[in-house]
């Protein structure tokens, strides 16, 4: 019996030293290990990263697979492009993916086609699936799902167009009876007579997309929920064009219920619909379906808002809402809009917030939204942007510099006739990937600016100050127009304020700098001067808004008096580091569990003999508590360390955030940027 031991003790170490410790990296393109994705999934083991180099287009490269945990990547400077080139796998498209747990990033599909007309970009059978900076374009289906009511689809970041064999049945996005779908931040455009969304999901999550058919698309619904399922429809842009195909917006329940859909309930809040069309219904729930709740939405154009007579309706916007630019799909509200100010707390479903919380930033990206006031109608906040775009995404989808900027309109408060008011400013940013170059920066009217701008590289900013000096009292207009390299330049930011006789005291207020670098866990320090204009000397309150997550912003001192010569104060931001897990906290696989509790029992009963019988035992026992500690403490590949080394602390990103100056009737807004290594 104790001779026997020592066999178990030899097996349970080679156990120990054939378990793989670590995640592989697959690297595929010119030179790289593999020529082509798909010879590198085929070699890919479950937890594997494959990352393919986007510098050449990977024609008729078609596969599928069954491998769990799959991280697929395009690297480079655009996304990597798999043209099907008339092949496809499994007479289904170019990827069919059985596998569960899949993500798919920075990847291009096109040219799908198959002899039953639904040739798809990715074709989802196994549960799980993140498709995020994608772009699906020219199949016969974008993305196409099983069904399976344990499963979740996300799908983010990410543009459709073009898809659709024509007949009706095939669409730029089909998502099958899953269980939930998270259809957000995506621009989804141009299907051929299919739906822009499709989605018979248990749970659908649809918030800050772009939704359009533009002058030539020729598309069906914009959203069709066939079989009901929860549906959360949220700060949407979501536009029909002359040509399209059928006139319904959204259309809910059509096809009937489904046993795996047990609520019939719809939430459509806060979006931006407009009609280009001769005639339209907007939202359009079938006999069944629950009474729709319809709150802050704005519907422009010709249309019936709905054709459901129970439907719960508050503070919607029926007409021209005043767009920055409605032809060009611009759905920003201009100063003096109706809809500012107008809408209505939405509420909450259970724990689903229903208020907005992101406004969509073309193409395919969004933004922070802050109610400023009271919450706007629409998909837009009036001034409420942050610039910052949400987890996972930085507004790079599209290869290129693209110019966001912090704010659409400034609104300056009455200025005596002929002087000049203190500066107010917004900050230009670069949310793409390669350098932005800006030509020309030009006021209009009685509105004068500066700027520190010329190029930006990807991820910064630069800052225009505006002064306003009217040249006759009562309203004023006028603009800052930017002519850049980015897509949609020229841009422009509106400006308006009113001329008056009567004298205005106010203030300025400064940053130096106006942007700082730091690591996760450092501490950025800004200096603020307060200026008086116009014999201004009363007590102005400094607030700071906008801290990332994991971080504070504090002024000091909070309250500061101008006085003649003007005032300082220290806006502090702290950041906090990411936190390193210890050994003993990393989470061991199933495996090494087993054989880690395996090796206890052992090293007790070898310490138990050795004690009882002969030294001849006790050279086991060092042995074994060494094994102990390897497998326990060693690296356990991609279910330990790597999920925990760097957890919490501040995300890396680019972040703007408001300074608030309040005092004598004036407020002022000046933005820092705080950039997190």
């Amino acid at each position: 019996m104790k001779r026997s031991l020592l066999p178990l003790i030899f097996l349970a170490a080679f156990a120990a030293t054939a378990i793989p410790s670590h995640a592989a990296i697959l690297q595929v393109g010119p030179g790289k290990p593999f020529a082509a994705p798909c010879a590198a999934i085929a070699a890919a083991a479950a937890g594997d990263t494959i990352q393919i180099d986007s510098s050449v287009t990977y024609v008729g490269d078609v596969c599928a697979w069954t491998t769990n945990n799959l991280t697929i990547q395009g690297v480079g400077s655009a996304r990597a492009h798999i043209d099907a080139g008339g092949q496809n796998s499994q007479g289904k498209g170019i990827w069919v993916i059985s596998g569960t747990n899949t993500t798919v990033e920075n990847i291009e599909f096109s040219g799908a086609t198959v002899v039953d007309h639904n040739g798809v970009g990715i074709r989802q059978q196994g549960d799980n699936l993140t498709v995020r900076n994608c772009y699906f374009h020219d199949n016969e289906e974008g993305i196409l799902t099983d069904a399976s009511l344990t499963s979740t689809v996300t799908i983010e970041f990410s543009e459709f167009a073009f898809n659709g064999f024509g007949d009706g049945q095939s669409h730029n996005v089909y998502i099958g009876n899953i269980g939930k779908l998270i259809f957000r931040y995506n621009y989804s455009h141009h299907a051929k007579i299919g739906h822009l969304l499709k989605t018979r999901a248990a749970q659908n999550v649809v918030t800050y997309n772009r939704f359009s058919d533009e002058a030539t698309g020729t598309s069906s619904y914009q959203i069709d929920i066939p079989n009901g399922g929860l549906a959360y429809v949220i700060g949407n842009v979501i536009e029909q064009g002359p040509a399209n195909d059928n006139s319904t917006f959204i259309a809910y329940l059509e096809e009937g219920a489904n046993p795996g859909n047990p609520s019939t309930q719809m939430f459509v809040i806060n979006n931006t619909f407009a009609n280009d069309a001769a005639s339209g219904t907007f939202i359009s729930p079938a006999l069944g379906a629950s009474p729709v709740v319809i709150k802050n939405n704005i519907f422009f154009g010709p249309g019936t808002v709905t054709n459901q007579a129970s439907a719960i309706q508050a503070n919607n916007f029926v007409g021209n809402a005043s767009f920055a630019n409605s032809a060009g799909f611009d759905y920003h509200l201009l100063s003096g809009s109706a809809a500012i100010n107008a809408g209505v707390d939405p509420g909450a479903d259970g724990a689903f917030s229903l208020a907005p919380t992101f406004q969509y930033v073309h193409p395919a990206c969004a933004e922070g939204r802050t109610t400023v006031g009271v919450l706007d109608i629409g998909a837009y906040e009036f001034s409420g942007g942050s610039g910052i775009a949400p987890p996972n995404g930085t507004c790079s989808t599209a290869t290129g510099p693209l110019l966001a900027l912090s704010t659409s309109s400034i609104t300056f408060s009455a200025q005596q006739l002929n002087t000049t008011s203190v500066a107010r400013s917004f900050n230009i940013s670069n949310n793409g990937n390669t350098a932005l170059t800006i030509s020309n920066i030009a006021a209009s009217g009685d509105f004068a600016q500066t700027n520190n701008c010329t190029a930006l590289n990807a991820g910064t900013s630069c800052t225009v100050n505006v002064t306003f000096k009217p040249t006759a009292t009562g309203a004023r207009s006028g603009s800052v127009t930017i002519t850049d390299t980015a897509p949609g330049s020229p841009h422009s930011v509106t400006l308006s304020g009113s001329g008056t006789t009567s004298p205005t005291p106010d203030f300025s207020v400064s940053t130096s700098p106006s942007s700082a670098t730091i690591a996760a866990g450092q501490t950025a320090t800004f200096s603020l001067t307060v200026a008086p204009a116009g014999g201004f000397n009363q007590v102005v309150t400094l607030t700071c808004s906008g801290a990332p997550t994991g971080s504070t912003c504090s002024i000091s001192p909070g309250t500061v008096t101008p006085g003649a010569s003007g005032a300082t104060a220290q806006v502090t931001v702290s950041s906090t580091a990411h936190a390193t897990a210890v050994p003993f906290a990393l989470k061991l696989p199933p495996t090494r569990l087993l054989l880690f509790a395996l090796l206890a029992a052992l090293f007790g009963a070898l310490a138990i003999q050795a004690k009882k019988s002969s030294s001849r035992w006790s050279f086991a026992v060092p042995a074994l508590a060494m094994m102990l500690f390897v497998i326990g403490c060693g690296s356990t590949g991609t279910n330990t360390a790597s999920n925990s080394l760097g957890a919490g602390g501040t995300p890396a990103g680019s972040y703007s955030l408001t300074i608030n100056s309040t005092g004598g009737g004036q407020t002022h807004a000046t933005t820092i940027t705080l950039i997190v290594k």
